[in-house]
This record gives structure tokens, C-alpha cells and sequence, in this order.
């Protein structure tokens, strides 16, 4: 067989992916050495690429409270007047420093501040005479509900304790507050609630809130 020192040599592929060597002058050994390289080539693996691997973003932590100091204010039902409630707090001293430990579990007072009329059957200050009439009592125009129960620890800001309520009645709604009456202590507003309920309220001025007891 005939070989040459100059050689030309073309690789195409065939239709079924099969490399070709067409060689002119080219000698068997050398043929075949071409071709084994080719196909080495074609099977030689890719070279490895390391995983990404995302890096999660840092969550922030969630404040925890004080157990040892915390407290939080609570208001209880005075009493009912059709579908009117009273509401007031159950301890004088708790508006200044809360009344009741953040471990337990109790109902926030949710609020919907809807601007309605006072009913013509109220009497401004019928349900608190004996302590000042209408300053603790007022009417607060809006709906009144309650939560779920929520632990004192889960009201670590405002914002949590709203979100209580948004969640269960509605956007509308968040954690009523010590003067949502115009005057403070107790206010009225549309239940009913339960007669015996004890709940949690928040206080706007005075460090009476769980959320005051944080953990440093």
C-alpha cells in the first residue's frame, strides 16, 4: 500500500453522527491512528463545574420578652346593654405597669373603628357613674371582638398585635387601645362579648404593653 509524507485528510459527519475520514495518499496505520483520536476526543468527559450552592439571606430574629418582668394590660366586661359593651381595666395600677404576665394566654380586644352613632339608648356615663361617668365610658364607634387566645409573649410590638386582629376579622381591625373611648379606663363600643372575658388591650402612653418588656 501506497503512503505519502503529505497528506490531506477530511473528517464530516454522517448522518448518523458517525465521524468519516476521507484521506488522500494517507497510509491504513496512520488512517486509523486519526480516527482513534477523533473518537477519543468526542468521548472524552466535559470538565467538571462545582455546584452554587446560594447562600440563604440571614433571617432576622424575632424579639423575645423579659419573663421575668414582663406584663401586659388587661380589660374585662362591665356589663351589656343590648348589643352595647363596657369594657374597663381590671386592675387601676395596670395601665402604668401591666396587670398580667405575659405567659399567659388570653383573647386580644380587637377594635373596628367604624364611625358609627352612638345608639339614642345610651346614657353618657350610665355604666361607670360611681367613677366619673363619661370619661370611662366613652363611646369608641366602632365594633368590638376578640381573638383567639394569644400568648403575651407572641405581642412583642404594636405592629404584632395588630396583626392579630387583621388576621382574624379582617384588615379593618387591630388591638383596641386604653383611649379609644376619648377618655381612658374603660370605653363602649358594639359586641356582644362574652360576659366573663378577660382580654388583652394595648396603652398608648404608659409602659404597660408586652412589647415594653423586651429582652435586651
Amino acid at each position: 500500500m501506497r503512503t505519502s509524507s503529505t497528506f490531506r485528510a477530511i473528517v464530516e459527519r454522517s448522518s448518523g453522527g458517525e465521524l468519516l475520514l476521507l484521506g488522500a495518499g494517507i497510509g491504513v496505520p496512520i488512517a486509523i491512528a486519526i480516527v482513534l483520536s477523533v473518537s477519543l476526543l468526542r468521548l472524552a468527559p466535559s470538565p467538571a463545574v462545582p455546584d452554587i450552592v446560594a447562600t440563604p439571606a440571614p433571617v432576622a430574629s424575632r424579639p423575645i420578652v423579659d419573663m421575668q418582668r414582663c406584663k401586659g394590660l388587661t380589660m374585662k366586661v362591665l356589663g351589656h346593654e343590648g348589643d352595647v359593651v363596657h369594657v374597663r381595666v381590671r386592675d387601676n395600677q395596670g395601665a402604668y405597669s401591666g396587670d398580667t404576665s405575659c405567659s399567659e394566654a388570653l383573647p386580644v380586644l380587637c377594635i373596628d373603628k367604624a364611625n358609627l352613632a352612638a345608639p339614642t339608648s345610651i346614657v353618657p356615663g350610665a355604666f361607670d357613674a360611681q367613677t366619673g361617668g363619661a370619661f370611662y365610658d366613652g363611646w369608641t364607634g366602632g365594633r368590638l371582638k376578640l381573638s383567639p387566645l394569644t400568648s403575651g409573649t407572641a405581642l412583642t410590638s404594636r405592629r404584632d398585635a395588630d396583626s392579630v386582629c387583621a388576621t382574624a376579622h379582617g384588615a379593618r381591625w387591630r388591638m383596641a387601645e386604653f383611649h379609644d373611648g376619648g377618655g381612658g379606663w374603660g370605653f363602649t363600643g358594639i359586641g356582644p362579648l362574652p360576659a366573663d372575658a378577660v382580654f388583652w388591650v394595648a396603652i398608648a402612653d404608659q409602659p404597660g404593653n408586652p412589647w415594653n418588656f423586651l429582652a435586651p
